[in-house]
């Protein structure tokens, strides 16, 4: 009696292999012959004026003139991978995905990375950090209006693909801090490294230096002069001191302009 029912089973099991084996070689058949008929470039931050537009994602994508020269290829000649990759090692780009639909569409979609603050080291040259503390090359015609950090650092965009001495740390996690907080980010539009690798802050309003120190206790540090500002400054006025010591524990120290 059980075995009609075997028999049952294993023709419905066939039946639907059958069935898996032709939609897939339809699908595959249909999925060569795609012939690639526009391409759309999806670039993020939308309406920013960065380093990357349309015209230069297309150039490092095909690396060569333009991704539009792949319209009118087939699918299955078209290195989607290579296409991604090319764009992946880029250093403005932080994602990117490129895919190609049944329509013909080839998508390709990108993130490019957001400069945190801007290194001028000791022999001069200038570079970019964004904030996960990866390097962006400066380039003189897309300067982004970002705070700068100068003074004694000794590392070069060449040395690492990523902010790697102890004092541009520092800066990543300070600058950080720094775009997360309104009042700060309005006030703090410079920071000089000295010979102690002690950092020291220009302020937007105020003739005065800050001297930060480390980056270590940062918010503790800030909050202290956060209160100073509203409680001793705001009486006396913002130029009545040349300088304010944040590197004492426990306490501000300021110094009297002569």
């Amino acid at each position: 009696m059980k075995l009609p029912i075997q028999i049952n089973k294993k023709i419905l099991l066939s039946g639907f292999l059958i069935i898996f084996a032709l939609l897939y070689f339809w699908t595959n058949t249909k999925h060569n012959k795609v012939v690639c008929n526009e391409v759309k470039i999806v670039l993020k931050p939308e309406g920013s004026s960065l380093f990357l537009d349309k015209a230069t994602v297309s150039k490092i994508a095909s690396g060569s003139e333009s991704v539009h020269d792949l319209i009118g290829k087939d699918m299955q000649s078209i290195n989607l991978f290579a296409l991604q990759k090319n764009l992946s090692q880029s250093p403005f780009v932080e994602k990117a995905s490129v895919f190609l639909d049944y329509k013909g569409t080839l998508s390709i979609h990108v993130v490019q990375k957001i400069p945190l603050f801007r290194v001028i080291n000791q022999q001069g040259s200038s570079y970019y950090v964004e904030k996960n503390g990866f390097k962006i090359p400066h380039i003189p015609q897309h300067a982004v209006r970002v705070p700068v950090i100068s003074g004694y650092i000794e590392e070069k965009l060449a040395d690492s693909t990523y902010a790697k001495s102890d004092i541009l740390q520092g800066a990543v996690v300070f600058f950080n801090y720094l775009d997360g907080n309104e009042f700060w980010k309005a006030q703090i539009e410079q920071v000089y490294v000295d010979k102690f690798k002690d950092f020291l802050l220009i302020p937007k309003v105020g003739n005065h230096t800050i001297v930060l120190g480390k980056t270590d206790n940062l918010v503790g540090k800030l909050d202290k002069l956060y209160t100073f500002y509203k409680q001793g400054l705001q009486n006396v006025g913002w130029d009545k001191y040349s300088s304010i010591f944040l590197n004492f524990e426990g306490q501000v120290v300021a110094k009297k302009r002569n």
